[in-house]
């Protein structure tokens, strides 16, 4: 709840409550062509490591090294 909470003030402050902004859903009104283009339809994916010791599942391109977890600090 407390998640939502957040979010839902996020919105409220950043979409809602603003007269220069508007809200849409970017992928109703994208072209299918571009989704092609991007590579997200034939090829989009990418690697995942999941870090034995606090559990989190990362990138693996946004970790610099495989043999440290990011979370360790």
């Amino acid at each position: 709840m407390l998640k939502r909470n957040v979010k839902d003030a996020w919105w409220r402050e950043t979409v809602e409550l603003r007269d220069d902004v508007a809200a849409f859903d970017s992928s109703i009104v994208m072209h299918p062509d571009t989704w092609i283009a991007s590579g997200h339809v034939a090829v989009f994916h990418d690697k995942l490591v999941d870090c034995r010791n606090c559990k989190h599942r990362f990138r693996a391109d946004h970790i610099p090294s495989l043999d440290k977890c990011p979370t360790a600090g």
